[in-house]
């Protein structure tokens, strides 16, 4: 079967997102749900090659770095790593389109209704080409979701900006506001927190990396400009510190009110 025409309309609808007045975690979350199953299904179906595989997959990544504002050298494990594990949770296509595509014709191959050796011989062909495309680095095959999902995860945690996400799992509830697209945060700050998340704020320490640049905190307190230094130790940030934990608690507690709770 030949593979159903997905590039061009992936290019169009890209476009009309982009351009659309929407926030930056609704064209995410329009990605998603609407276009990446639009243009996998027939991926999915058809036998279609590494290369075009490929160039769908580049250009989903670099639609979501231009809404996202993620700078080039941000991990691509940090856009396809599951929501719970870290990641931003948008399907890979080249793994996803054939995990599917492996898994419709394993069904196909043990059907009861199969009769006759050359079905059965191209069946098997088909998987084995398609298992072939679903080699990583190590040359193993991820034959399911749950195997893509921990490998992209595993990428996302052997890379410097990632490896503080190494745990993210383990309070899978902390994420949601990645994908549920929403309204409690202004566009800006949306893009903000994805980027803070993975350390891909333009601090000294990362804009320097590969250089022979001056690191030292530009407050002069003499420490190196990382992420975590400005947020939680620079003297600069104390009052923005403390006012954020008091609006955080002054939020929970009228929340809790408004449920009945005595706070």
């Amino acid at each position: 079967m030949e593979v159903l025409s997905s590039k061009e309309p992936l290019e169009k609808l890209l476009h009309l997102t982009s351009r659309a007045p929407l926030k930056p975690q609704q064209r995410f979350w329009t990605l998603r749900t609407k276009i990446i199953p639009k243009i996998n299904y027939p991926l999915t179906l058809g036998d279609a090659r590494q290369g075009y595989l490929k160039s769908v997959h580049t250009k989903i990544r670099k639609a979501v770095r231009s809404w996202l504002r993620l700078p080039q050298d941000c991990p691509n494990a940090y856009i396809h790593a599951s929501v719970p594990g870290g990641g931003l949770g948008i399907p890979s296509i080249k793994w996803q389109a054939m995990t599917e595509r492996r898994s419709r014709l394993e069904h196909l191959r043990s059907s009861n209704y199969l009769t006759g050796g050359t079905v059965k011989l191209y069946l098997d062909n088909s998987i084995s080409a398609t298992e072939n495309k679903l080699r990583d680095n190590n040359n193993n095959v991820l034959k399911n979701k749950d195997m893509v999902d921990h490998y992209c995860s595993k990428q996302l945690y052997s890379r410097v900006d990632g490896v503080a996400l190494k745990n993210s799992g383990k309070v899978k509830g902390q994420h949601e506001w990645v994908r549920d697209g929403t309204r409690f945060l202004s566009g800006s700050d949306f893009t903000q927190c994805v980027r803070d998340r993975v350390n891909a704020l333009p601090t000294k320490s990362r804009t320097g990396r590969g250089r022979a640049d001056e690191r030292l905190c530009r407050a002069g307190c003499g420490h190196t400009e990382t992420l975590n230094h400005i947020s939680q130790v620079l003297h600069r940030t104390h009052v923005t510190k403390i006012r954020r934990h008091d609006a955080i608690v002054k939020y929970v507690a009228k929340e809790l009110q408004n449920a009945g709770h005595n706070v």
